[in-house]
C-alpha cells in the first residue's frame, strides 16, 4: 500500500492517543486498491507514519500483545517494559 495515503482517499475513522508526550493518530482510511490503517507519531519535533493494509492490522495486534504487558515473560509491568499503559480516557 505504499503511496496509498493520496488525496483522493476516504477517511472511514479517526482516533487519537496521547501517551506521555507523543500524539498517536489512528486513520482507518479506503482508496481504490483497499482500506488502510494509517498510524502517525506526532512528537513536538517530528512526524512519523507508517501504513497498514488492513489485512495487516491482526499481525500488529499479535505483535502488540506479545511485547505488552502479561505478554512475554519479564516485561511490562515492572519488568522493564512499556509500563503503565494509556486508560481509555486517552482515547477520542
Amino acid at each position: 500500500m505504499e503511496g496509498s495515503s493520496g488525496g483522493n482517499d476516504m477517511e472511514l475513522l479517526s482516533k487519537t492517543l496521547q501517551v506521555e508526550h507523543k500524539l498517536f493518530y489512528f486513520d482507518l482510511k479506503e482508496n481504490p486498491r483497499g482500506q488502510y490503517l494509517k498510524i502517525s507519531e506526532k512528537t513536538s519535533a517530528t512526524r512519523s507514519t507508517i501504513i497498514v493494509p488492513v489485512e495487516g492490522i491482526s499481525w500488529f495486534l499479535d505483535l502488540f500483545n506479545y511485547y505488552g504487558p502479561g505478554g512475554r515473560p519479564g516485561f511490562g509491568r515492572g519488568g522493564g517494559g512499556f509500563g503503565a499503559g494509556p486508560t481509555s480516557s486517552n482515547l477520542d
